[in-house]
């Protein structure tokens, strides 16, 4: 793909409020290239009236846009950030999930496969864990909404404080795994994988049945 379009669907997808006066600028030129700019003559001949207004409306729509677009990205940044990790396994063709663990707290974005290693070897017992490095997928981290009430740790008073999680930034990462431990076999055998949710705690560790995470 063509790097100007390659960016300009990025734009699109990513700072929709913004591209509209680029697109409003591309058909003007057009359009006073095919008519030899006469839209030009008549700007200039109408600026003290009509045009002068709709110039500082345009200039003032441009200015809100950046700032609304400035202030989304913020929002999104502060967000508190939730990690699922999938460990999966291609068994008779198929890639079958063997451990998961969902909306795990994430400090970084940047942490996102140093904590999917760990939480895998907590999952697996201490167990090294064979893994395809190039195969490891991240996905785009998504805005999502949570009634859920999680506890957290007061530093000041030293309690669990429960709130809702509210909005968060969920991401997702995928390791495909080359080999399985002798427990992880007898699960995958019986179509089942280890499960590990809020709290987190070794109890909350559960057995169920397989999910099809296939990604194309």
């Amino acid at each position: 793909m063509n790097k100007f379009f390659a960016y300009f669907k990025y734009a699109l997808e990513n700072r929709k409020i913004l591209i509209f006066p680029f697109i409003f600028f591309i058909i003007f030129i057009i359009y006073e290239y095919q008519t030899s700019g006469q839209l030009l003559d008549l700007l200039e001949k109408s600026w003290n009236g009509d045009v002068g207004p709709l110039v500082g409306f345009a200039t003032l729509f441009v200015a809100t846009a950046v700032w609304v677009a400035e202030l989304t990205e913020e929002w999104r940044n502060r967000l508190p950030k939730r990690l699922t990790v999938n460990f999966v396994y291609w068994h008779k063709d198929e890639l079958k999930t063997v451990m998961r663990c969902e909306q795990a707290y994430l400090s970084d974005v940047a942490d996102i496969r140093a904590l999917g290693q760990q939480i895998g070897g907590q999952l697996a017992k201490n167990q090294y864990l064979h893994f395809r490095a190039p195969h490891v997928i991240q996905l785009e981290g998504k805005i999502e909404h949570s009634k859920i009430f999680r506890g957290h740790y007061d530093s000041q008073t030293g309690n669990i404080k429960y709130s809702q999680i509210g909005y968060f930034h969920h991401f997702t990462v995928q390791f495909t795994l080359t080999e399985l431990p002798d427990k992880l076999k007898e699960l995958l055998s019986e179509s089942k994988y280890k499960c590990w949710t809020y709290p987190f705690a070794e109890e909350n560790i559960t057995i169920k049945k397989h999910v099809n995470l296939n990604h194309h």
